[in-house]
């Protein structure tokens, strides 16, 4: 009754999106998806699912392959917010298991967001078990990007690994760029060094110029720590 009394206007869909997420109480509830998705009316139903995926995290995903089928009842426009919520969640909890999943889906921007999630959910959890993995991959655009994906994951910890990850890459453009993240958290502790990588790396001269330009020494560097 709440809902049907709403007036479809804005203001009211804001309503209902508010009321539905307010049903999973945070994401406590979110056990209680299927009942509720069964006995709410047509228009909470689309905002009911939207929220159910945003509340979705290591704890509330039960069963992933439940949720990987309700993607198909997410609006087209929400799809790829979904599919990027189950693999985060899931490489929280199996983060073999979620990759298979991720590169079995069809190639687009969904499928590589997915496995960025997933490759920095897993090199936070396991870093030397993710490298293994990317390793194993055959070179190509693929593993370029889970490569780049892994040093913007473990630059700020592992900065060595992560600038030998970034100039193994082969797409020069994204060589450039992950490994000028890594040279910067480099430099932030110690320039000398960062400044050592990129002059002896196999860069063009406009690409060391570029690189070198980037770096800031650690008493001037602004990144967050």
């Amino acid at each position: 009754r709440l809902v049907s009394d709403l007036p479809r206007t804005a203001d009211g869909d804001a309503e209902v999106q508010s009321l539905a997420r307010s049903l999973f109480n945070g994401g406590n509830q979110l056990h209680r998806f299927e009942k509720l998705f069964e006995q709410a009316p047509e228009r909470l139903r689309q905002p009911l699912i939207e929220a159910a995926f945003d509340y979705l995290n290591s704890e509330t995903l039960d069963q992933p392959q439940k949720w990987v089928a309700r993607l198909a009842q997410l609006p087209e426009a929400a799809r790829a917010r979904g599919i990027e919520s189950i693999a985060r969640a899931w490489a929280a909890q199996a983060p073999e298991d979620a990759m298979s999943w991720a590169a079995a889906l069809p190639s687009g921007e969904s499928r590589a967001g997915a496995m960025a999630n997933i490759t920095s959910a897993w090199a936070a959890k396991d870093a030397q078990g993710v490298s293994a993995w990317v390793a194993a991959m055959p070179a190509g655009a693929e593993r370029d990007g889970r490569a780049r994906s892994l040093v913007l994951a473990i630059a700020e910890k592992f900065p060595r690994e992560a600038w030998d990850w970034a100039v193994s890459i082969g797409d020069a453009g994204a060589r450039v760029s992950a490994a000028a993240h890594a040279a910067q958290l480099m430099a932030a502790r110690d320039l000398v060094t960062a400044r050592q990588w990129i002059e002896g790396g196999s860069f063009t001269p406009e690409e060391k110029a570029t690189l070198l330009s980037t770096l800031k020494p650690a008493s001037q560097s602004s990144a967050p720590r």
